[in-house]
């Protein structure tokens, strides 16, 4: 008895495993990984891989699955007789830099049979060079009052792994002061200046687009490094962002929000404004002297997708102020 219960399981094991490899055989690639090696930023790179339908059944590839957005892909049949080839062509653009690592998922069925599907994986890998290399990546000025001082930071700029030469660079922001101080030949510092007596209340944030020039010829290539603050005063703004979520093109949405004074002191209203005029649009609806109380309304519209905006609130407590309220919402089509 006990013999028969183990030559039972064995044939069970040895038919789930010739299952298995039936499901894996299915759909076979030329190479499971493939190496770009060395490639330069910003440079888009290509391979075509070749797939096959190596069972005696027809398969349909359902998709292309990509682990990053810089991976582009391309099959040119979809339905796989049996034996039959199909090209699949991957473009890769990194948005990083040093060795980078994707994944591609072919997922497929044999037609027909729902029960009969799985994934063909193919990893793709390459070392990414640098033109330019910068310190810091991102920059944090923390919390200033609006009455503060210009406060000042440094980035450093220097020639990257890619050998790729570059003697000048061309740099611009639009709230944030830059001077620039040679200290080589591809070896700068960027000296950034924030002035927060010209910025608004409210969460800052501006990029420096810097881009490498060589003998006054700008080069193919454009960094963008993000600058944060939060810029207070003795008015202050509640909540401080407003994150309104999913919402619907063809249903209207409110909300209010406050402006206060810290110190209790008087405030006096004197402008509100919207980027997206056709999106948010917002009104003072009570004033109790130390408080304003605002309410905001989302249009219906025909637009859908991310909508980002600002809205510009100009008061006056000790001096006049101007607040910036930041609004995000998704808006999805109705029904």
């Amino acid at each position: 008895m006990i013999t028969k219960l183990i030559v039972s399981l064995m044939l069970l094991l040895s038919i789930g495993a010739l299952e298995s490899q039936a499901d894996s055989a299915i759909i076979k690639c030329d190479s499971e990984k493939y190496d770009f090696g060395n490639i330069v930023e910003s440079t888009e790179v290509s391979h075509d891989f070749y797939v096959q339908n190596v069972s005696a059944y027809p398969v349909k590839i359902l998709d292309i699955g990509k682990s990053c957005g810089c991976i582009s892909a391309n099959i040119d049949i979809k339905n796989l007789d049996a034996g039959k080839k199909a090209k699949l062509s991957i473009d890769l653009k990194p948005n990083l830099t040093g060795k980078v690592y994707s994944l591609i998922k072919i997922s497929w069925q044999v037609v027909g049979d729902k029960n009969q599907s799985g994934i063909t994986s193919i990893s793709l890998y390459a070392n990414v060079l640098t033109v330019l290399d910068y310190d810091p990546h991102l920059y944090d000025f923390g919390t200033i009052n609006a009455d503060a001082s210009p406060i000042t930071t440094t980035l450093n700029l220097s020639k990257g792994n890619a050998n790729i030469d570059w003697t000048q660079i061309q740099t611009t922001s639009r709230f944030l002061k830059l001077e620039t101080v040679r200290k080589g030949v591809s070896n700068f510092s960027l000296i950034v200046t924030l002035d927060p007596s010209k910025l608004s209340c409210g969460s800052f944030h501006d990029e420096i687009d810097i881009k490498p020039l060589n003998n006054n010829a700008p080069l193919p290539y454009e960094y963008k490094i993000p600058f944060l603050a939060t810029i207070t005063s003795e008015v202050t703004i509640t909540p401080s962002v407003l994150y309104l979520g999913l919402v619907s093109n063809s249903k209207p949405k409110s909300g209010q929000f406050q402006v206060s004074s810290k110190d209790n002191k008087p405030l006096e209203f004197i402008s509100i404004r919207s980027s997206i005029p056709n999106f948010m649009t917002s009104k003072l609806i009570k004033n109790d002297g130390e408080a304003l109380l605002f309410d905001y309304n989302i249009v219906p519209q025909s637009t859908t997708g991310e909508q980002y905006g600002t809205l510009t609130i100009k008061v006056k407590g000790l001096k006049e102020r101007i607040l910036s309220l930041p609004f995000l919402a998704y808006v999805k089509a109705s029904g």
